[in-house]
């Protein structure tokens, strides 16, 4: 069975639009809530924050020993802090051009990090 030309002609539109220029201003489309998204990274930073440092503090100074869960704890909040953070400029901004061009492929990541918040 072949698909009906209106779905043929759907798909072959959305494949030919692509992404949008790098320079592309997301917070000027209609319905942008990128301030959605540096919200809730802000307070999933501050939250991880909070319970790292209750979890780190208890193990340390009352249970005296700091284990390899708690390393891998830490190292877990770095990368949380560490992608939240990008997550937030990229929220932030204006546009997506802020990055450089020999970061293209961060450009698209973030290109379909936003779409997916819309």
């Amino acid at each position: 069975m072949s698909a009906s030309p209106d779905a043929a002609a759907g798909a072959a539109g959305n494949e030919a639009m692509g992404p949008p220029p790098l320079d592309f201003d997301f917070s000027a489309t209609p319905g942008y809530k990128g301030y959605l998204q540096r919200n809730l990274n802000i307070a999933l930073i501050s939250f991880s924050t909070f319970f790292i440092i209750l979890r780190l503090g208890t193990r340390a100074f009352i249970v005296k020993g700091l284990g390899l869960d708690d390393l891998v704890g830490f190292i877990a909040y770095a990368a949380l802090v560490s992608f939240s953070s990008m997550e937030i400029r990229g929220a932030l901004s204006k546009d997506l051009s802020t990055f450089d061009r020999a970061r293209k492929g961060v450009k698209e990541w973030a290109w379909t990090d936003q779409c997916v918040v819309h």
